[in-house]
């Protein structure tokens, strides 16, 4: 097995690791992946990633963060989009 590129550039971060997606792929993987998650990174404060950004300098960041509760979506709309949408374009 060889190690893609990417993984030479530095260490993969999770974005809600302790989501189910989130945890069944720092589950799956091979390699150990670093895991964010609230309170230290919160898709209503889309600046709470720099420091993680900072300080773990990852390669690559799989974000898997998201508002899930499909009732919760359909009430708050303008949360959603802004949690599942426009939060995944920050930063580039």
């Amino acid at each position: 097995y060889a190690r893609p590129p990417m993984a030479d550039r530095g260490p993969i971060a999770v974005t809600g690791a302790g989501g189910r997606l989130g945890h069944a792929l720092r589950a799956a993987s091979a390699d150990p992946l670093i895991g964010w998650d609230l309170p230290k990174h919160d898709l209503d404060r889309p600046e709470s990633i720099e420091p993680l950004l900072d300080r773990d300098r990852p390669g690559l960041v799989i974000h898997t963060a998201a508002m899930t509760l499909v009732d919760e979506c359909a009430r708050h709309p303008d949360l959603a989009m802004r949690r599942n949408g426009e939060v995944v374009e920050l930063p580039s």
